[in-house]
């Protein structure tokens, strides 16, 4: 039996449909926050796409989408597009178009689950901006659930290339794990030697249910850099609570400075002991 899928099968991915409600008690992956907001069949997710790169590329901003991030989408769109067509078409279609529409199709999903993440997760997107980018509309729950009050614990575990490993805990638990009635917590980053206070400086990165978990840079980013990251708790209807102390590496030197003042290699004197960031 062949390891292809058929244009029109759906993947293993889509058969899943996730709730909210499976989100909030912690049976949700990392990169599905609601039920699947991805049609099934492939020829519909081709379209998905061509229809979240126009909406949310016009507005990236407001989404809370960065220029890269949106870049990252569109070269993935532009080569499913081009691969569909090729597959598509009788006298260009072969065995090996046929894998990279498939590959294509997988690659676009990766960047679209990364993304929708993130918006999901930025204060300010209505109901409207999330229909009009073909992401589906979480239900409101009877019960009330408050906003995180207290902050997590962000410390560096190492890193590899440009990505850092990053865990995050929260302080009043004497085992992992996340505060009552929190379902996610949302991961932010900075580039530079000196941290904004102001957290509206910070980059979303994406949002999480784990508590160990990576954090990719830019590739491109040269040597000696410094980058931050830091972490806030997110109830199941997307409302942030206050930041965590950020926690420092620095690329040149494998440098780590984590929250709780601890370090993970030898440091140049960085002290972020009395640095705090409002919520």
């Amino acid at each position: 039996m062949s390891g292809t899928m058929r244009a029109d099968e759906p993947t293993p991915m889509q058969t899943i449909a996730c709730s909210s409600r499976a989100m909030f008690e912690g049976r949700e992956t990392e990169t599905e926050m609601s039920k699947s907001y991805m049609p099934a069949r492939a020829s519909e997710q081709v379209e998905w796409a061509e229809n979240f790169a126009a909406n949310v590329g016009a507005n990236a901003a407001r989404y809370g989408i960065s220029v890269g991030q949106m870049e990252a989408f569109n070269v993935a769109n532009t080569a499913l597009q081009d691969a569909w067509e090729v597959s598509q078409n009788a006298a260009t279609r072969t065995r090996g178009s046929v894998v990279a529409r498939d590959n294509a199709l997988k690659a676009m999903r990766a960047e679209a689950r990364r993304l929708v993440s993130i918006i999901r997760g930025t204060p300010g997107v209505t109901d409207q901006m999330l229909v009009d980018a073909g992401i589906t509309v979480p239900k409101q729950t009877r019960t009330p659930i408050p906003v995180p009050t207290s902050a997590p614990t962000v410390a560096v575990l190492g890193a590899r290339g440009r990505t850092v490993n990053i865990r995050i805990t929260d302080p009043s638990r004497v085992r992992r794990g996340k505060p009552t009635g929190t379902g996610v917590a949302a991961v932010l980053t900075y580039v530079g030697e000196i941290p904004p206070v102001d957290p509206s400086a910070w980059t979303l990165a994406f949002v999480t249910t784990r508590t160990t978990t990576e954090v990719q840079f830019d590739f491109d980013l040269p040597a000696g850099s410094g980058v931050w990251v830091a972490a806030a708790w997110q109830n199941p209807r997307m409302e942030r609570g206050p930041l965590s102390d950020p926690a420092y590496y620095n690329f040149g030197g494998d440098v780590a400075v984590n929250t709780e003042g601890s370090t993970a290699a030898n440091t140049a004197g960085t002290d972020t002991s009395d640095l705090k960031i409002a919520a």
